[in-house]
């Protein structure tokens, strides 16, 4: 949801961001589905130490996504709303 949100802050016009979100959330969708399919079939687990891992890995990239999202309001481009405008 961080990545649609961070699309949809840019505000794209309405069929760009669903079909942003429907693109997203399959693609999202079939990964997890292939992927869970695949380890249940080979009664595979993933290990902690990778597991933590891969956790670190996400909350980074959602960091980076929370960081990215408000640039182009604080430089003033798209800025729709009050904070925006403030911090010209």
């Amino acid at each position: 949801m961080a990545a649609v949100s961070a699309f949809v802050a840019r505000r794209p016009a309405p069929r760009q961001a669903v079909r942003f979100g429907v693109q997203w959330a399959v693609g999202h969708g079939l990964s997890l589905l292939l992927l869970g399919s695949i380890l249940f079939a080979l009664k595979a687990t993933i290990a902690e130490s990778l597991a933590g891992s891969l956790e670190k890995i996400i909350g980074v990239a959602l960091v980076g996504l929370g960081l990215w999202t408000p640039a182009p309001t604080a430089s003033g481009r798209d800025a729709p709303h009050a904070l925006a405008l403030a911090l010209r």
